[in-house]
This record gives structure tokens, sequence and C-alpha cells, in this order.
């Protein structure tokens, strides 16, 4: 817990706690998104406005990203989603082994 209240926004863990009350149905995703870096041109290197349904890179086509996969939050988060199953079905796998 002390690493999560030292790089994020929250200064208690009763403030971080809070926040999972925001979920509906008792369950869910939470991404809290802070502290963003700034582009040469000044705009956050997030984009929250264009689409109402993603988290877009302001500008992929700039020196300060490197990917020809997509350049969307929802595609970074199946990504996670897809490595953190692989990683619990091998470790399922050896701990019955």
């Amino acid at each position: 817990m002390s690493l999560i209240l030292k790089y994020s926004p929250f200064h208690t863990e009763s403030q971080l706690m809070k926040e999972f009350d925001k979920l509906d149905g008792g369950s869910g995703t939470l991404v809290i998104v802070y502290n963003l870096k700034l582009l040469d041109n000044g705009d956050p290197e997030l984009d929250v406005k264009s689409d109402q349904f993603d988290i877009l890179l302001s500008n992929p086509d700039t020196e300060d990203f490197d990917s020809d996969q997509g350049y969307t939050f929802e595609l970074l988060i199946a990504v996670v989603r897809q490595y953190t199953e692989m990683s619990s079905s091998a470790v399922h796998e050896l701990n019955i082994q």
C-alpha cells in the first residue's frame, strides 16, 4: 500500500478506497490516470475528448510515440488483460504439476 500511496494522487488508504465506491455492481476495473506528460506542442499526451468511449494518444505521429499497433487505451487494456490471463494460466499449471 505504501508504494501506491507514494506514486498516486491519494494521500491515505481511505481516499484510495473511496474511488472503488464509484464502480457499479460491486466489481469492475478502475483506472486512474493522472500526472500526464505534455507534448512539445503543449497538449496532454492523452486525448480524452475526441472519443467518448476511448482514450487516444494526442499526437501519435510525433517522435514521442513508437507503435504500429494502434494508439488507443482500449487496445492497451486488451493487451494487458491477455498478458495477465496468460500469466495466470502458466502459474496455475505450475502449481498443479
